[in-house]
């Protein structure tokens, strides 16, 4: 028998296309919740024993929890809901990836638990490290298998710094990048 699993979704602007998704997403026993309010049903989820799953390769801003993390040999501001799940629920984190076979099908990859050997660090340390974890595997399996990769978003909207060095030329300076003790002058 297996747990309760819910995934975190995004809602998409265009009507028709947002009913088709739903329609297939809700498919099987699988429940969705929407990106926007939907991080306590994800919470509750996870606190009873269930499985969350959740796309990690997104660029979330900070003002929203999104922290920089190295991204194929750039920071980038990444969602560390993932971590922040598994290091508050004290759950394992594992990476899940799909890769398509030649015959059509899909083999499920199943990475390391990312939470082992945290102690020592606090908490906000500790989702840093998950966090890192994360953004280190995905960089490992893109750079091993780019053809099975497709990004249909700006992974790199936002940067550290006002030089672009060798972000894309769409990512622009993210002024909330800056940590809260520079924004207060100290």
């Amino acid at each position: 028998d297996l747990p309760p699993t819910i995934f975190v979704a995004e809602t998409l602007t265009h009507g028709v296309t947002q009913r088709v998704i739903e329609q297939l997403r809700a498919h099987g026993d699988l429940v969705g919740a929407m990106r926007k309010g939907g991080s306590r049903l994800v919470m509750n989820t996870v606190r009873s024993g269930g499985v969350a799953a959740i796309l990690a390769d997104r660029n979330v801003r900070g003002v929203h929890g999104g922290i920089y993390a190295p991204f194929l040999g750039l920071p980038a501001r990444t969602t560390p809901l993932p971590a922040w799940l598994a290091v508050r629920n004290e759950v394992p984190l594992y990476p899940v990836l799909c890769f398509p076979q030649p015959d059509g099908r899909q083999r499920i990859w199943l990475g390391p638990d990312l939470t082992v050997n945290l102690e020592g660090l606090d908490p906000n340390a500790q989702l840093v490290e998950v966090t890192r974890r994360i953004n280190h595997v995905l960089s490992a399996v893109i750079r091993a298998r780019p053809e099975t990769w497709n990004w249909m978003l700006k992974r790199f909207k936002g940067r550290p710094t006002k030089e672009r060095g060798r972000y894309p030329a769409y990512s622009s300076y993210d002024p909330d990048s800056r940590s809260r003790r520079e924004r207060a002058g100290g």
